[in-house]
């Protein structure tokens, strides 16, 4: 069997027990060996997807925000080991020990906007927010940790980078990057999105509730300045490792620095570069409202994925990531692995996975009286308005978020959660002092 007709077998059997839309690509030594398009670009007027499909990025616009940073440190413009604050005046407060490399490496300490909600709720839906007064607010808030000694994932920090990048360059942040980063690396439809910019082949991004899908309103890109404001295509996204692999736009020892961990964490400067199954894995992904990105190069091999999906919610970026490894490989044991993948980016991983290539579901597991009375209540994080309910519907259990969205879920032991129609789990955790916790909250009543 061929790696594609292995990974039309594999893609088959994920779309028939998990929703799932978007666009697959691999690419060997610059040739596609595989490519799938699952679904719709557009539901409601069957939009097929095509190489010209414009999907937003999210988190995956990070990478390009630390190119166009790096382009200025070459020219003696910036000098990475510098406090943010010589260059960014509304952050000159900052503490004396943070740098601007640490802000690309996800080391600085600040406190990131979600930690925030009085300044997120101040900027979040503002049409043209000011994200100046924002981080303004934000560096003023108690640190998480001292700066250099642990890891937060934080947007906050690409923001202050982009504000650099405008105040260095005499630029708008959307101009600098069209002139200096995504016209030089042959990106044509690539774009910093803006509330109310009207992008030709934008693709619609959909959400789930219970059993229906729902077409979402795009989150306020302006918000997300540096951070996730990025829209492009496949082709595009391509480019990146293109840049990567043959040191485009920069000088050898700048896309070392780019491609060089901290010491504390899995980190470049603005990518994840670590050691997956033995291999060089280079990657940044993005979610959020719509979306779900991912861009993976492994350079020992030359060989390349992007996953772009238009449905916000699921685990498709790993487990596809993981059924091409085993495909292409061969390799058998590649599932035990991917609990780690994540290197410590997101929250633990609760995945539901395989015992073999293809993917299947979980047996249910049946919880005793007791064990489900602990469960079932409701949970939010500390000064969280709206709780999370954890309910019992029929034979099903219920999770419902925001006040609305409902995610039908089974046990399938104690403590996961495995989604009904998704692939996706939920942690439950319980505590020495008699805390429950669910994906982090804390049981209230």
């Amino acid at each position: 069997m061929t790696f594609a007709e292995k990974m039309d077998q594999y893609l088959d059997r994920y779309s028939s027990l998990y929703q799932f839309s978007g666009m697959f690509r691999v690419t060997l030594k610059d040739q596609i060996i595989y490519q799938r398009n699952v679904g719709y670009a557009d539901r409601e007027h069957k939009v097929p997807f095509t190489n010209d499909s414009v999907f937003t990025l999210y988190s995956m616009s990070k990478p390009f925000c630390v190119i166009a940073v790096m382009t200025l440190a070459e020219k003696g413009l910036v000098n990475i080991d510098d406090r943010p604050g010589k260059y960014v005046p509304e952050v000159e407060n900052i503490d004396e020990r943070i740098t601007v490399k640490h802000l690309m490496h996800h080391i600085s300490g600040l406190r990131d906007y979600s930690q925030a909600k009085h300044v997120q709720k101040d900027y979040y839906e503002k049409h043209c927010p000011d994200m100046r007064e924002a981080v303004a607010r934000m560096v003023a808030e108690p640190m998480v940790f001292e700066p250099g000694t642990k890891t937060q994932y934080s947007n906050i920090n690409f923001t202050i980078l982009a504000l650099i990048v405008e105040n260095v360059s005499g630029m708008k942040y959307a101009d600098y990057m069209k002139q200096a980063v995504f016209t030089p690396l042959g990106m044509k439809n690539t774009r910093i999105d803006r509330l109310g910019l009207v992008a030709e082949n934008r693709v619609r991004g959909y959400d789930i509730s219970g059993e229906e899908l729902i077409s979402v309103e795009r989150v306020n890109p302006d918000f997300f300045m540096g951070a996730g404001d990025v829209i492009s295509t496949v082709d595009d996204v391509y480019c990146l490792n293109l840049a990567i692999k043959h040191k485009k736009l920069l000088t050898p020892e700048s896309w070392e620095k780019i491609l060089t961990p901290s010491e504390i964490n899995v980190f470049g400067l603005g990518c994840q570069v670590w050691q997956w199954h033995g291999k060089t894995r280079i990657q940044h992904n993005g979610g959020s409202s719509g979306y779900r990105t991912l861009h993976v190069q492994l350079p020992e091999d030359d060989l390349d994925i992007i996953l772009l999906s238009n449905y916000g919610f699921g685990e498709a970026r790993w487990s596809l990531t993981n059924a091409v490894y085993t495909a292409f490989y061969g390799e058998t044991e590649v599932q035990s692995e991917s609990e780690a993948m994540d290197g410590g980016y997101i929250q633990e991983n609760t995945r539901v996975l395989p015992e073999g290539f293809l993917p299947e579901r979980k047996p249910a597991f049946t919880l005793s009286p007791e064990q489900e009375s602990k469960l079932l209540g409701s949970y939010a994080f500390p000064g969280e308005k709206c709780p999370t309910t954890f309910t019992k519907e029929g034979d099903r259990y219920c999770m419902t978020t925001d006040g609305w969205q409902k995610h039908y879920c089974y046990p399938i032991s104690e403590t996961i959660l495995a989604s009904c129609n998704l692939d996706e789990a939920y942690k439950v955790t319980f505590e020495e002092n008699g805390n429950v916790l669910l994906n982090g909250r804390k049981k209230i009543s």
